[in-house]
């Protein structure tokens, strides 16, 4: 439910590798495959200080958050 209100209100709709140019510290607790991810999404979880960028993966019922406060 959460994932597919995520959807409708921030449109991640571009597909990217969960890898992408990061390194996982955590590869073994990360879902395989692709996640949704996009301006609107990173935006919904960054605040202020805060910068994130946040990849939804519906089917796993799975959100990764990479953020870094200053």
């Amino acid at each position: 439910m959460i994932a597919l209100l995520l959807i409708a209100n921030c449109g991640p709709t571009s597909n990217r590798s969960r890898h992408g140019s990061r390194r996982w510290t955590l590869p073994n607790e990360l879902p395989t495959g692709t996640a949704l991810t996009s301006e609107g999404l990173d935006q919904a979880f960054s605040r202020d200080t805060w910068s994130a960028k946040a990849y939804l993966v519906p089917d796993d019922r799975t959100l990764v958050l990479v953020a870094i406060g200053t």
